[in-house]
């Protein structure tokens, strides 16, 4: 168990219980989750849409199921898994904010399920209250690659799942952590017209390339001064050069913590209310 020092001036306990929890659940799905199988009470378990009603909508196959559901997308002869989590509460009548998150190098593969391990997955499933948004988890295939290397990916998966389910088009919110934070400043630094806010946590990136892009853009970055992993001086650097380009970047660095710093983000109630208030600055244009 951790300490962290929480926005309200006081020190709030980290505890990694539960993410076994969601190990198991991973495991349980094997390759991406086998078809017609059942979600769990509560609707936050995964599912291939098995026995829902379905729609047509665009190009895109829209069922009325919710929860985690497993997806796989073609380009240029290629596959990736990925996974689109819905509330229980979605209603097509409205428009939903859309949150792509980005996980980190341990979560890396082709298996469609492993990226639910970590991070902001494991958060809705504790508490799916305070993350009323449809959210795209992408998975990058290899340990070695790089978020912005999949970066068309990314973005096509967003369009696809954009087509799918009733989307505030102002309101696409990018996070991740580690090798998913950095990737979080590179990809909103490629498409900053697209994106409403960017949360990443203890990333890393080009200051050169990314801080001029990202300016206009609410940041709320995070990262622990006890990283061993990902100095905390990665995210100094890309906050100062965002500053310096004119931006209002806000940064938690969080005393005593390691790594794991996305716990704390993706565990406290205001992170998750700041990212889902923001919105797309006006005038820059849709590509």
């Amino acid at each position: 168990m951790n300490q962290a020092w929480n926005k309200r001036g006081g020190w709030t306990l980290i505890t990694t219980a539960g993410q076994a929890l969601v190990l198991v659940l991973a495991a349980a799905f094997g390759a991406g989750c086998a078809k017609h199988s059942k979600s769990p009470a509560g609707g936050q378990g995964m599912s291939d849409n098995a026995g829902a009603t379905r729609t047509q909508r665009s190009d895109v196959e829209v069922t009325t199921a919710r929860g985690f559901l497993s997806r796989e997308i073609e380009r240029d002869g290629e596959r990736r898994r990925y996974v689109v989590y819905v509330p229980r509460e979605y209603d097509p009548s409205g428009r939903w904010p859309m949150i792509v998150f980005l996980h980190g190098r341990g979560e890396s593969g082709t298996d469609g399920s492993l990226m639910l391990a970590q991070g902001l997955p494991l958060a809705i499933m504790r508490s799916p209250q305070r993350w009323p948004a449809v959210v795209v988890i992408p998975q990058k295939p290899t340990q070695a690659g790089l978020w912005a290397d999949e970066a068309p990916w990314v973005m096509a998966m967003v369009e696809r799942e954009k087509a799918a389910w009733s989307i505030d088009e102002d309101r696409l919110l990018l996070t991740g952590l580690s090798q998913g934070g950095a990737g979080t400043w590179a990809i909103g630094a490629m498409y900053a017209d697209r994106w409403a806010a960017l949360a990443p946590i203890c990333g890393f990136g080009d200051p050169g390339f990314i801080g001029t892009r990202v300016a206009k853009l609410p940041i709320w970055a995070v990262h622990g001064d006890a990283d061993a992993v990902i100095p905390v001086a990665q995210t100094l650097r890309l906050v100062d050069a965002a500053r310096r380009a004119g931006g209002g970047p806000v940064v938690s660095v969080l005393p005593g913590v390691g790594h794991d710093s996305w716990t704390w983000a993706y565990g406290q109630s205001e992170f998750a209310e700041w990212l889902l208030a923001q919105r797309r600055v006006p005038g820059l244009p849709v590509r």
